[in-house]
């Protein structure tokens, strides 16, 4: 490895992203070549996107930053790739690896990476842990799958080296180990390449159906609301309202206008201001008053207060998964 090998890992807060890195680093640690493997670290909330990296090299390290150029991008959840920029920065030969169903032919050409020399590598990582340990959390299938996808370290080495790591992190829990292993294994095995010919180029009906996409043909990110800095943090001095936070977001508040009885409740107790609200004359006392008209989910990251608060025999405010 002539070069400094630059990965960087993007997933959200519970998915492990942070602890595969650092495995996969360690990994290369005890096969003799100089590592670093570090997180960045945003708001500490489960859901929101997080961002971590690992360089490898034969040679010492002199750089100490994070990673904006890198040979490989990981993603541990699909819907981060228009949330958190992924593809900014890939090299032009680059590889991109995702936790999806879909084939990574079809999502090179839905990305416009069609005519590039990029990689698009899939696996679906959330249905091999669901299978080996009964959840779905992909960072210990995504790293079988990166092991296959670098190329630069001993698949049994590694092997023997994750085996280690996950004995102390799971001590005394053999099964969960083995199960563990399993889905690495499998991921190994399991991951597809968008230059292989034998992997079909279709994508399944329902993700048709249920993800259709008004991107323009060429454009790789659709400039939206969730256009976040990678972590995510507020890396500047703008004012709060410039950084719409809504793409921190695992669950989403469901208001129900009928229901409302405008309490008021949930825009007083609502931590980010994403309660809409507008002034009308109240019709018993004559004078302005609030009245709650939605959710402005540019800037609600999910964090349910406002359905707490929400009187229970009312329940205008209800909280469901996040959409895509």
């Amino acid at each position: 490895m002539s070069e400094v090998l630059e990965i960087r890992w993007h997933g959200r807060g519970g998915q492990g992203a942070k602890t595969a890195a650092l495995m996969f680093g360690e990994a290369a640690l005890e096969t003799g070549k100089y590592i670093q493997a570090f997180p960045e670290y945003g708001p500490e909330r489960m859901g929101a996107p997080v961002a971590a990296y690992d360089r490898l090299s034969d040679e010492p390290i002199q750089v100490h930053s994070g990673i904006k150029n890198p040979k490989i991008v990981v993603v541990l959840d699909p819907s981060l790739i228009t949330v958190a920029r992924v593809l900014n920065g890939l090299k032009q030969d680059g590889i991109l690896l995702v936790n999806t169903q879909d084939s990574p032919k079809a999502l090179k050409e839905e990305l416009g990476l069609g005519q590039t020399k990029i990689q698009v590598w899939t696996v679906d990582a959330n249905q091999i842990a669901t299978d080996s340990f009964g959840k779905a959390i992909p960072n210990t299938p995504m790293l079988g799958a990166l092991v296959k996808v670098s190329g630069v370290l001993n698949y049994d080495a590694v092997i023997e080296s994750i085996t280690d790591k996950l004995n102390k992190k799971f001590r005394g829990k053999d099964k969960l180990v083995a199960q563990n292993l399993e889905a690495v294994k499998r991921a190994y095995n399991e991951v597809k390449s968008s230059d292989d010919p034998s992997v079909p180029a279709c994508v399944p009906k329902a993700y048709c159906e249920q993800n259709a996409c008004d991107v323009p043909a060429g454009e790789v990110l659709p400039l939206k609301w969730q256009d976040l800095p990678c972590g995510p943090h507020l890396r500047d001095t703008k004012k709060v309202r410039e950084n719409k936070t809504g793409a921190w977001r695992s669950r989403r508040p469901h208001w129900s206008a009928e229901k409302c009885n405008n309490c008021l409740n949930c825009w007083i107790y609502c931590p980010d201001a994403a309660i809409k609200t507008v002034q009308e004359k109240d019709a018993r006392t004559g004078k302005d008053r609030a009245k709650v008209i939605g959710i402005d989910l540019d800037y609600c990251k999910g964090c349910g207060i406002c359905a707490e608060v929400c009187p229970k025999k009312v329940q205008a405010i209800t909280m469901g998964k996040e959409e895509k």
